[in-house]
C-alpha cells in the first residue's frame, strides 16, 4: 500500500527527480547510455551528465554519429568528457598487492 505521506516525483527535489529520471530511463542509473554494457565514469562537461564509460567517452566516438559531439541526455553541446573518480569505489586499472606485517598492513 503506497505510503500517501511519501513525497510524489513532482514533489521531490530537483537532483532526486533527475536521478530517479535517469535511473529509469537506463534501468540502473549507472551503465554508459551509449553502449549499456560498462559503467558510466565519464561526465560531460558543461553539462554536467554523469553519462558515458571510458569508451564511449573517447573524443573519435564523441564527435562522431550519432553523438556529433552533443550530449546523448540533453543533446547540449559538449566541450570535453572528465573522468570521474569515486571516493571508495574500487578502480579495476588499479589493484596494489597488499604487503602484510604483523605491525601493519601497507599498500605498495
Amino acid at each position: 500500500e503506497p505510503n500517501p505521506a511519501a513525497p510524489s516525483l513532482e514533489d521531490t527535489p530537483t537532483r532526486n527527480r533527475d536521478r530517479a529520471i535517469s535511473e529509469d530511463l537506463t534501468g540502473q542509473g549507472d551503465l554508459c547510455v551509449v553502449c549499456w554494457d560498462l559503467p558510466a565514469d565519464h561526465v560531460l562537461i558543461p553539462c554536467g551528465h554523469l553519462c558515458l564509460c571510458v569508451e564511449c567517452s573517447d573524443e573519435s566516438i564523441l564527435s562522431s554519429e550519432p553523438l556529433s559531439g552533443k550530449c546523448p541526455v540533453c543533446k547540449d553541446d559538449v566541450h570535453r568528457p572528465m573522468k570521474v573518480y569515486c571516493a571508495g569505489v574500487p578502480n579495476p586499472a588499479y589493484e596494489p598487492e597488499l604487503e602484510t606485517t604483523p605491525e601493519r598492513t601497507r599498500v605498495g
